[in-house]
């Protein structure tokens, strides 16, 4: 089974033909309030330890075994998160959830792909040979994608584990950034999860805010990590949706909800806005890819592609968590990034691309099962 794939490709969507349902009882609300608990916590830790950077920019130990430790111990966060517990799977005994918590600073509401159907957006992606900006579907007749309420502590539990607590998958939102010189930037991560590597920028959990969270979610990572906002947007597509197993050690799906974002900012323009984002630290520095050279990219991903069996070797002989980059993967391209940038590609070049693209990045990438619906 390919370890990241192209699940779907729909025509070019704007918000209103997106319509999303919340399924599953979890009472915002009450999520809410014991989030804000924590906050609470977790500000007066960060305070009290005199910390004056960005938890994320912390080394692995003093992220985890010192501000963390920290917080887990105060019997206001135990309070607070056995009530968000309760809260999202009153089935599951919080002390069993508490040990898989890592960053327990990362406190934020998400969202996961409960169901969708697709076949309308897909059939017209397949019928339409020119896509013109201005197409728009009827809402029921495009993508309705029903979403289930989670929290940042349980995708914690699933990177850790491989399992899933949740009845429905880990969702991110993830965007293709086009500039108007024609480079697509991509991340150089930085932090402790998954730093070191390459991937796309700006992306991020889907959060349960905003009237279309797909929507809202891709607005606040162009703000917070690339410091865009929506009037530096001329055109905000979703185009698909690709899969990845990598992420979560190999065993759970993670969805990406791929969005096409033109600006008509140049590169050196966008990396002035980067430069100044609130969530800059996020990616070291950004690194272009020509948009109009698809062969480039695929060349560009074969020569530096994730050594995942590698990794996975590490993380059986010496507990290296794979969420922790081993030295041999430092500048690589994580599987994610991979397919999801290549969704973009295949979205415009067609199917003979994706079966080119498959023969030269091998078995670990699906690229082509996406058009047999």
């Amino acid at each position: 089974m390919a370890l990241a794939r192209i699940a779907e490709l729909y025509n070019r969507l704007n918000q209103k033909d997106v319509t999303t349902t919340y399924v599953g009882g979890v009472d915002a609300s009450v999520l809410k309030n014991h989030m804000e608990e924590i906050n609470t916590v977790v500000k007066g830790v960060i305070h009290d330890l005199n910390i004056k950077v960005h938890p994320m920019n912390l080394s692995k130990d003093d992220r985890e075994h010192v501000l963390g430790a920290r917080i887990k111990s105060s019997s206001k966060w135990q309070s607070a998160f056995k009530g968000l517990v309760n809260c999202v799977t009153p089935d599951i005994d919080p002390d069993e959830l508490m040990p898989h918590v890592y960053n327990p600073d990362w406190n934020s509401s998400q969202i996961g792909l409960a169901g969708l159907d697709y076949d309308a957006a897909f059939e017209r992606f397949m019928n339409t040979v020119t896509v013109a900006d201005d197409i728009h579907f009827a809402p029921n007749s495009s993508l309705a994608v029903e979403l289930g309420i989670s929290h940042s502590y349980y995708d914690q539990l699933t990177r850790m584990t491989g399992k899933k607590p949740i009845d429905f998958d880990s969702m991110s939102v993830s965007g293709l950034l086009k500039t108007a010189d024609n480079y697509i930037p991509l991340g150089f991560r930085g932090g402790t999860n998954f730093s070191n590597v390459l991937m796309n920028s700006p992306v991020g959990s889907a959060e349960a805010r905003g009237e279309n969270p797909l929507f809202f979610s891709m607005q606040m990572e162009l703000l917070g990590e690339m410091g865009l906002s929506l009037e530096d947007i001329s055109r905000m597509n979703l185009i698909g949706r690709a899969v990845d197993k990598h992420a979560q050690n190999g065993e759970v799906e993670r969805s990406y909800f791929m969005f096409e974002l033109r600006t008509p900012l140049t590169l050196q323009e966008v990396l002035s806005r980067w430069s100044g984002a609130k969530d800059r630290d996020e990616h070291k520095y950004l690194v272009p890819l020509p948009e109009d050279d698809a062969d480039y990219v695929l060349d560009f991903f074969a020569r530096n592609k994730f050594n995942y069996d590698l990794a996975m070797q590490r993380r059986a002989e010496n507990g290296i968590e794979l969420r922790h980059t081993i030295p041999e993967n430092v500048g690589t391209v994580l599987p994610q990034c991979v397919v999801s940038t290549l969704l973009g590609y295949v979205h415009s070049e067609g199917e003979s691309f994706a079966k080119k693209a498959e023969e030269v990045l091998g078995k670990n990438f699906d690229l082509t099962s996406c058009f047999n619906r």
